[in-house]
């Protein structure tokens, strides 16, 4: 994530403000079929970019555990209306965590339990 405030010849990445720790974005796919949103981005904070752990074995995907992970809300304006010139204001939010981890997806024996 760059700090999108400088001219793009001369960018840094973005910091966050309460603990000087660069910033970094992942996006996260939810493979619960009844999620509303399937992808969401998840901003975590490190001295060091991240490592991903490897793919699933068969599948192109990596599972991970997300660690301290905090959701803040906020409004974001997403349009005008025409009638009376007001803006259409909806709650947005999002994700923040401290770390991420390998985890196994779950076996058909687990779900059935």
């Amino acid at each position: 994530m760059y700090d999108t405030t400088r001219k793009p010849d001369d960018r840094l990445q973005e910091r966050d403000r309460d603990t000087g720790l660069l910033l970094w974005e992942v996006v996260v796919l939810d493979l619960n079929p009844e999620a509303r949103e399937k992808t969401f981005r998840v901003r975590m904070g490190a001295d060091v970019q991240p490592v991903l752990p490897p793919m699933a074995a068969g599948l192109p995907l990596r599972f991970v555990q997300l660690e301290g992970v905090s959701i803040s809300t906020y409004p974001k304006v997403t349009g005008r209306n025409r009638g009376t010139g007001q803006d259409i204001v909806r709650l947005a939010y999002s994700v923040s965590a401290t770390g991420m981890s390998a985890t196994k997806p779950a076996s058909a024996d687990a779900k059935a339990a």
